[in-house]
């Protein structure tokens, strides 16, 4: 069973719940990032969630979280979910009426991992020049 952590609380997967009268959600009103877990090791923590932090301001999202509670539910979510190798979702949601109650999940993924060979001979790619929209 995985668990999610919603606000500092540790939930069941699918005790999570969003609520769909929520207009935050329709509004894209949020932001996140995403932080790699591996060998139980968070990587870079505390970039993750000041720069979460830093977009979160950028779009007006005020919210009641400090940067120690949230790298408190980093850790919580690792250990909770006995993670060796992982992705963390971190996703901050605005309150769109009041700006007051903002929601904060963090849920875990698996962590994909390409052959050995990718990594010594290479691979081949396509690229393509584009920005996502609010980059920032």
């Amino acid at each position: 069973m995985k668990f999610i952590v919603f606000n500092g609380k540790t939930l069941k997967e699918d005790e999570a719940n969003i609520p769909i009268i929520d207009k935050a959600y329709f509004f894209d009103f949020a932001v996140y990032t995403s932080i790699k877990v591996v060998k139980g090791k968070i990587f870079f923590p505390k970039y993750h969630v000041d720069r979460l932090f830093e977009s979160a301001k950028i779009i007006g999202l005020n919210h009641q979280f400090s940067r120690e509670e949230v790298l408190e539910w980093l850790k919580l979510t690792v250990e909770k979910n006995k993670l060796q190798n992982a992705l963390l979702r971190v996703i901050l949601i605005g309150d769109a009426d009041e700006n007051k109650n903002a929601k904060l999940y963090i849920i875990p993924f698996g962590l994909t991992f390409y052959p050995e060979r990718f990594y010594k001979r290479g691979v081949k790619v396509i690229t393509f020049f584009g920005e996502r929209f609010l980059p920032n």
